[in-house]
């Protein structure tokens, strides 16, 4: 008699439970990860326009009040492009005086993350609203 080679229905089985709880391991960490990689490049565009407004502010004396005065294609742009929207920066006056406020709004895939609007003051307070159960700190920082 020969011995069969191969696997059996109990070890095909075993396999499968074994991948199927690492991938439920695996996928939320992935998943955190992307986001906070999303998070950076909102604030890494904050930070761009805010040297921009600066010079601006060097230049003319006075803080721009949109994204198209600081050499963007319009007031609302797509970070970090048209193709891949995770976040919408835009500019305005800040309400309570002459300085600006840059926001980072989340969109698309990023819509629903825990962090919320990004804002940078001109004053260089870091603000998130909207946000649910992370500080701005932990948002700011990658965290």
């Amino acid at each position: 008699m020969r011995k069969q080679a191969g696997f059996t229905l109990m070890e095909i089985m075993v396999a499968i439970i074994i991948v199927a709880i690492l991938a439920g391991i695996a996928y939320p960490i992935y998943t955190h990860y992307v986001e906070n990689s999303r998070r950076a490049s909102a604030v890494t565009a904050l930070q761009r326009a805010a040297a921009a407004e600066e010079k601006h502010y060097a230049a003319y004396n006075m803080y721009a009040t949109s994204l198209t005065t600081l050499g963007y294609d319009s007031n609302s742009v797509d970070i970090p492009s048209t193709s891949e929207h995770w976040y919408t920066l835009s500019a305005m006056k800040d309400p309570n005086g002459s300085d600006y406020l840059l926001e980072a709004t989340p969109a698309g895939p990023q819509a629903n993350d825990v962090c919320g609007t990004f804002i940078l003051k001109a004053t260089g307070a870091r603000i998130v609203s909207n946000t649910t159960g992370k500080t701005a700190e932990q948002c700011w920082g990658g965290g």
